[in-house]
């Protein structure tokens, strides 16, 4: 299995020590953007870990807004 951590560019300018030390860093991707932005497309699975709660509802759903338009439709 492989995954996508998004987050802001500087809090993945560098490689998180845990992921190393879980033995995951080389199965997962750091992507630096701004998820009201976009999102990497064509993933089978969107996990929004201590993310939707930290907005109002407005932005929580321009955030899942976002994670739809980066799914392919065909899975939809």
């Amino acid at each position: 299995m492989r995954g996508v951590l998004l987050d802001v560019p500087a809090a993945v300018a560098a490689p998180d020590p845990r992921l190393v030390a879980q033995g995951i860093g080389d199965r997962c991707e750091l992507v630096g953007e701004d998820f009201f932005a976009a999102v990497p497309a064509g993933a089978d699975a969107y996990v929004l870990k201590s993310i939707i709660h930290d907005w109002d509802d407005d932005r929580a759903l321009a955030i899942l807004e976002t994670c739809r338009e980066a799914m392919p439709l065909e899975r939809i």
